[in-house]
């Protein structure tokens, strides 16, 4: 499960007029859904300006492998495209990322007349943390990425990333092995 979101998005949100905002979300969802969606990751939903996306397991068991690699290119296309708006004088938001793996609840959840077909559990919020706590131990920069050492684990391709501790995540017991993918 990878969750990104939008750093300090409240704040920018406050100094920009409507279509600009508008403008800026739609241009950075569509590089996340082109980096998710061409490493067969599937965008669960938009939360606000953050994103929520899994791949399913695979036969190939490549699946890890190819959610990393979804991270490495929206920090390329990120980056890519904060130096083009920074240099038109726009907004250039940095994006923090944090991908878990774990089983997860996967199906359709809701009420009646309003179902979504989602993943909930365990797996989501410490996903979730993780992005949330790229702010505190992430290095500054366009992109900040945070992965479980059960995602590391499972990876085969272990480029860039780099072991930062074992950190306590909020509403679970026991702490998570946390890496940077640098």
């Amino acid at each position: 499960v990878m969750f990104t979101d939008i750093a300090g998005f409240s704040t920018l949100s406050e100094q920009m007029p409507a279509s600009e905002t508008a403008e800026m979300l739609n241009q950075h969802f569509s590089i996340l859904v082109a980096c998710i969606e061409a490493e067969g990751g599937t965008v669960d939903k938009y939360i606000g300006d953050s994103v929520m996306a899994f791949w399913e397991p695979d036969a190939a068991g490549d699946n890890i492998d190819r959610a990393l690699q979804a991270a490495r290119q929206i920090r390329t296309q990120v980056t890519q495209d904060n130096e083009r708006r920074r240099r038109d004088g726009r907004v250039a938001p940095a994006v923090r990322v944090g991908i878990h793996t774990a089983p997860a609840l996967v199906g359709n959840i809701g009420a009646p007349g309003r179902v979504n077909y989602t993943l909930v559990g365990d797996t989501v919020n410490v996903a979730a943390r993780l992005e949330q706590l790229s702010n505190d131990i992430a290095p500054d920069g366009d992109t900040r990425i945070l992965v479980s050492g059960d995602t590391v684990a499972l990876t085969a391709d272990k480029a860039g990333l780099q072991h930062v501790g074992r950190y306590d995540i909020r509403g679970r017991d026991g702490d998570v092995d946390v890496w940077i993918l640098a």
